[in-house]
């Protein structure tokens, strides 16, 4: 978020995690760069936070998407020093991914943006979870240096 905020000067953010610890870290980086005026911080689980608040423009997320059988695998960088819980996307990697999409939908204005952070190998999944939304078009999924796909998006009808 405070990337995001950084990059957008004139956009209002409003950003949410489930750990209080991640929203405590954040805050203080967000007073540390001058964005707190910009970016309000909620503690909660997906759009929760703010799902009787109106619409969005954008709905922006990295969410976890780690099949929770690849964490033992991934490296001691990544591994040891995230929080389980923001790595863990259960058994395939869309435990958070797919309900996020559908809660999306009420909460994006006509012409919104939904962007999403995915795993390499889930991009044709996550296409599959936003087309079955009629009220959501798919436009072209962003790939990393590597090529691989790295972030789908969807714009609200």
């Amino acid at each position: 978020a405070l990337a995001c905020c950084h990059q957008h000067k004139s956009a209002r953010f409003v950003a949410i995690d489930l750990s209080p610890e991640a929203l405590a870290v954040a805050d203080a980086n967000a007073k540390a760069l001058g964005l707190s005026d910009r970016v309000e911080f909620r503690q909660g689980n997906r759009l929760e936070p703010v799902a009787s608040e109106g619409r969005f423009d954008v709905i922006l997320s990295n969410p976890p998407y780690i099949p929770t059988a690849i964490i033992p695998t991934l490296e001691p960088g990544v591994r040891l020093y995230e929080p389980h819980q923001a790595l863990d996307g259960g058994e395939d990697g869309l435990r958070v991914v797919a309900p996020l999409i559908e809660e999306s939908v009420p909460l994006l204005k006509p012409g919104g943006h939904l962007i999403l952070e995915i795993g390499s190998d889930q991009e044709v999944p996550v296409r599959s979870l936003i087309a079955a939304q009629p009220q959501l078009k798919l436009v072209p999924t962003v790939r990393d240096h590597a090529n691989h796909p790295r972030v789908v998006r969807a714009t609200r009808i």
